[in-house]
């Protein structure tokens, strides 16, 4: 029986100033994981005033590591990328 891919991901949510959740984003690992590192990355586009939620999470059994991480907000969009 083969690897199975571990269901691992990166979540951004967008909150309007009322707390509103107006955007959400997931990237879930691929298959290039079984034989290389893979890169995570989410972006979207936001309304003006917002509060960013930004997580990884790993709900498999596989040990991973979440490293390299950076988050980019500029007017229009925000961004999370794990390398």
């Amino acid at each position: 029986m083969g690897e199975s891919v571990p269901l691992a991901y990166t979540h951004l949510v967008v909150f309007d100033k009322n707390e509103n959740c107006v955007a959400s984003e997931i990237r879930q690992l691929g298959v290039v994981v079984l034989s290389h590192y893979e890169d995570l990355r989410v972006a979207l586009n936001v309304p003006g005033d917002i509060y960013v939620l930004a997580c990884v999470g790993n709900e498999s059994d596989t040990d991973l590591y979440f490293d390299d991480g950076e988050f980019l907000h500029r007017p229009g969009v925000c961004a999370l990328t794990l390398e």
